[in-house]
């Protein structure tokens, strides 16, 4: 029963997320913006929800748990399904809400990048592996708990300015996976780059936190 609202919050968690954040790269198409939407809601559910599913809020940062045996791989199973849902939800909510010419998904190869799929691929990766590197390793201090939100609210901000021109920053596969269903087009044929690069990337980083243990 404890596991299944832990699960429940965080789809909770995730729907807020992709709500809020997609809602203001949509309405805004700034990078700056979109960066602090997501880091803001980051920092809420941290310290909301936080301690019941950790507000992981990302299959990525959840392999990179798995990987560091800081939860099972059942767990992980139920806590990837859960933010799944959250971002299918959340997407839905905005489609019914804007329309069907919203452009969801926002995360195409843009033009820096000048349509290279495998550019935005190495993109994903990087950013992504930093991202997952410093969730780990600054939650393995309890000492960190007061500030980690906020120190991993401002590293996902960098993240997202830095592959925002290149990538659209997908980061995370819940964000980036029910808006290209609803999109379609070249959003739905460049999900991949937004599922392969994100998950490559948290194993990546999550080796390196090992390789690197205090």
């Amino acid at each position: 029963m404890n596991k299944m609202r832990n699960y429940i919050a965080e789809a909770f968690g995730t729907f807020v997320f992709v709500l809020i954040g997609t809602s203001v790269a949509v309405a805004t198409g700034n990078a700056l913006y979109t960066a602090l939407a997501f880091a803001l809601v980051v920092v809420a559910m941290a310290y909301s929800i936080g301690g019941l599913s950790g507000a992981m809020l990302n299959p990525s940062v959840t392999l990179g748990l798995a990987i560091s045996k800081r939860i099972t791989w059942k767990e992980f199973s139920f806590y990837v399904l859960s933010e799944l849902i959250g971002g299918f939800v959340a997407s839905a909510t905005l489609w019914l809400v804007l329309g069907s010419n919203a452009n969801l998904a926002g995360n195409q190869v843009q033009a820096l990048a000048q349509g290279n799929l495998w550019l935005g691929l190495l993109v994903e990766i990087i950013v992504t592996g930093v991202f997952v590197f410093t969730v780990l390793k600054v939650t393995a201090n309890k000492e960190n708990s007061k500030i980690a939100g906020f120190i991993i609210a401002f590293t996902l901000a960098t993240m997202i300015l830095a592959s925002f021109s290149l990538s659209s920053a997908g980061i995370n596969p819940a964000r980036s996976l029910a808006p290209a269903l609803f999109e379609g087009g070249a959003s739905l044929s460049q999900l991949w780059v937004f599922i392969v690069g994100p998950l490559v990337g948290a194993t990546l980083g999550s080796f390196l936190a090992k390789y690197l243990k205090d």
